[in-house]
């Protein structure tokens, strides 16, 4: 009878072990899902497994040994039990050192670049750990609001790298400051957090000028961290800034920019603003210039719709053909006249015309309109002379003229 009571209650623990591991197991696989581990959960299932072995080693084996060989033979009892004591103390071991080992999650390194508008962030997992680990990325902006989120899974990082990138901003241009990256594991700790700056490249500039022409050399002088785009214009004194005339200009090192006013400077000079915007919209140069158009000589010619035009010669007269007026040849009383002769050749394939505006400058620097002005319509290879006539003072002397032909400006010097 006693043996049956044996037999059963080794049975009992065997079950009541199973049953703990089991229950254990369940608990602590759920927790794991989280990336955590109990400490009561390991301690329930390492008494299961500890139960497992205990109850048919102690009550089926052990004990049947005892009642058999104790007083007749102890010695051979002894020899008898001690692999199964042995056994239990290492199981009685294990368990222990199960509950006492608490299961650690893996651990990584990072490194951020920016790339573009994105902060790249690459991951690389340095120990496996004990449990299956989640991480989370969010990237901030220096005004503390969220530019970007992401979610590495533990799949994700399967062959123990992974690279994720967040965009610095959802829409538009990223804000200049300084970015926060916060990862975060499984178990919402912060695992890594990394103040990134952010901001534009800087720059030196040069100012040349050749006439009607502004040379601007654009040097960076300090590498940003994010690609800047800057607008370059040139504006009239009193305009304000022509974003839709602007030109978009990356530089990588250093760049030479042609500006030019777009619609012709329009009097013999003028004063401009060369303007330049970084990404932002700052306004990081800003500068005065004068420019004025190119000039020419007596016997200097521009080709303009195919045509050839030459100023051949000035002449001072009081009398002239070429007054512009219908009834008067004759300057009035105490002016004279100024008539430059030109010429102008077709040198195209096709009938062409070219026609001018002009404003004389004289040695009191008044300014006089012509009362002609030059008008050319010639076939191909045709040859004509026109006029260009002012009436001046006596006691003035004509200086410059300043005409327009076409789209082609000169300053024709006189003097």
């Amino acid at each position: 009878m006693k043996g049956i009571w044996k037999g059963l209650i080794g049975l009992g623990t065997l079950l009541l072990g199973l049953a703990l591991w089991i229950a254990g197991s369940i608990v602590e696989g759920i927790a794991e899902l989280a990336g955590e581990s109990s400490f009561l959960t390991r301690s329930v299932m390492g008494i299961g497994f500890f139960l497992i072995f205990f109850g048919p080693i102690f009550f089926w084996i052990i004990l049947p040994l005892k009642d058999r060989w104790y007083e007749s033979h102890p010695k051979r009892f002894i020899v008898a039990i001690t692999p199964f004591v042995l056994f239990l103390l290492l199981i009685f071991g294990v368990v222990i050192s199960g509950i006492i080992h608490e299961p650690q999650l893996p651990t990584y390194s990072f490194n951020t670049t920016i790339e573009g508008d994105k902060i790249v962030v690459d991951i690389n997992r340095i120990t496996e750990g004990d449990l299956p680990d989640d991480l989370s990325l969010k990237l901030t902006d220096p005004e503390g609001e969220q530019a970007d989120f992401d979610f590495v899974s533990n799949s994700d990082l399967k062959d123990g790298k992974e690279r994720v990138g967040l965009n610095l901003a959802y829409f538009g241009i990223p804000k200049a400051g300084n970015y926060t990256l916060i990862i975060k594991n499984i178990r919402d700790e912060t695992i890594y957090r990394e103040e990134i700056e952010v901001a534009p490249s800087k720059y030196s500039f040069s100012i040349s000028i050749v006439d009607d022409e502004v040379y601007l050399t654009i040097k960076k002088t300090e590498a940003g961290s994010i690609p800047d785009t800057l607008k370059v214009a040139l504006d009239e004194k009193e305009d304000t800034f022509s974003w839709w005339d602007a030109q978009e200009v990356e530089v990588t090192d250093e760049k030479t920019l042609t500006l030019k006013p777009k619609y012709g400077i329009g009097d013999f000079s003028k004063e401009y603003l060369v303007k330049v915007k970084d990404i932002y919209g700052n306004l990081i140069f800003n500068k005065t210039v004068v420019l004025k158009p190119k000039s020419m000589k007596l016997g200097e010619s521009i080709v303009v719709n195919d045509i050839r035009i030459t100023p051949i010669s000035a002449t001072y007269t009081e009398d002239t053909e070429h007054s512009g007026w219908f009834s008067r040849t004759e300057a009035k009383e105490g002016y004279i006249f100024l008539v430059i002769e030109f010429k102008g050749k077709n040198m195209g394939n096709y009938k062409s015309s070219a026609y001018d505006e002009a404003l004389l400058r004289t040695t009191k620097g008044h300014f006089y309109d012509p009362t002609t002005y030059l008008s050319f319509s010639l076939q191909p290879e045709e040859e004509e002379i026109d006029y260009l006539t002012f009436e001046i003072p006596k006691d003035q002397k004509g200086v410059e003229i300043y005409f327009k032909i076409g789209e082609e400006e000169r300053i024709l010097q006189l003097q």
